[in-house]
């Protein structure tokens, strides 16, 4: 398994990046353009490859300084469970570890598996939805 690290210059094979969302059942991320922008607009992008196929991503926004967020941490459905996914996020973490705080937003039956990697459950966050089915699926039912 080879990681790498994507440069805004990077040749990257966007049908596939959407290609591995389509397959963990989060749609097409309404385009390509749109995918292509936020990975561009991102502090810092990770790939997973395999035989030069991308097989697993995940995407740092950052201030650089005091902040960052792991975003779209997706490992294609037919290569879970083998580790590219823990290797994926250790990779990020060590390329952050400057960072004094690094945060992601995680539904209740993965929560475990961060906490394996070292994250903690926080209950000061709050957020803003204007998918309701995304503020079904993170937001508290009962504050």
């Amino acid at each position: 398994m080879n990681i790498e690290v994507l440069t805004p210059q990077s040749t990257v094979d966007w049908v596939a990046i959407q290609d591995i969302f389509i397959s963990v059942g989060w749609g097409d991320r309404g385009g390509i353009q749109y995918i292509e922008q936020a990975f561009r607009n991102s502090y810092r992008v990770w790939m997973a490859r395999e035989r030069d196929t991308v097989v697993g991503f995940v995407r740092a926004l950052s201030d650089g300084v005091y902040y960052a967020t792991l975003a779209d941490f997706v490992v294609h459905a037919s290569q879970q469970g083998r580790g590219t996914g823990s290797l994926l996020l250790r990779t990020a973490l060590s390329n952050l570890k400057h960072i004094p705080t690094v945060q992601l937003m995680a539904v209740n039956e993965k929560q475990g598996y961060y906490e394996r990697h070292g994250f903690k459950r926080v209950e000061t966050s709050m957020a803003r939805y204007l998918n309701p089915k995304k503020e079904q699926l993170f937001l508290l039912q009962n504050p």
